[in-house]
């Protein structure tokens, strides 16, 4: 155990940190009507909240990253600056969830939830397809629905932007209950 504390004091001071970004396309609800679809793309820059929380979480827990970054929802939102969380929890449950909030173009606040269902018969096609939907927050009326990618070319530059950080410690918002069901 002695040898144990220093390295964990080590990692309780530094964050776990990359950079992901995903391609897509989404359509807006028009009562029971779809539009056409219209590009949707989000950068996120992700970060924990340390790495002894990180690596400790028990088996059955699910880790939770600092999310902030920009999205361009065409028709939406045009490269405006978006926070949340990004859910790991592949032991229990298989999944990767995303949820951020946003303010759209006409001012109003609007979230993104998304889930990536990892499956052991298809894990490159499971981790890198987000099927998601935009809400309004004032009445939690969905506003689109959309699905984005992880495209093999962004493989590299993608594993590249891994970091582990010195005392950069940032809050992890927490999911909302309905979403974290």
């Amino acid at each position: 155990m002695a040898r144990w504390f220093p390295k964990a004091k080590w990692l309780s001071r530094h964050s776990l940190f990359f950079v992901e970004t995903l391609n897509g396309t989404h359509r807006f609800s028009v009562g029971d009507q779809w539009t056409e679809e219209r590009k949707l793309t989000f950068t996120l820059d992700v970060q924990s909240a340390n790495l002894l929380d990180f690596l400790a979480s028990p088996r059955k827990e699910s880790r939770r990253l600092h999310v902030e970054g920009m999205v361009h929802a065409e028709g939406l939102a045009d490269w405006n600056g978006l926070e949340g969380v990004l859910e790991i929890d592949i032991p229990a449950s298989q999944r990767l969830r995303y949820q951020f909030d946003f303010t759209g173009d006409d001012g109003q606040k609007y979230r993104f939830e998304g889930v990536k269902s990892f499956s052991i018969l298809h894990p490159w096609q499971s981790m890198t397809r987000l099927f998601g939907k935009i809400i309004r927050r004032e009445d939690h009326s969905i506003v689109s629905s959309g699905t984005v990618l992880f495209d093999a070319v962004q493989l590299l530059p993608f594993l590249l932007t891994f970091r582990i950080r010195n005392g950069e410690k940032t809050e992890t918002v927490p999911l909302e209950a309905d979403f974290a069901q």
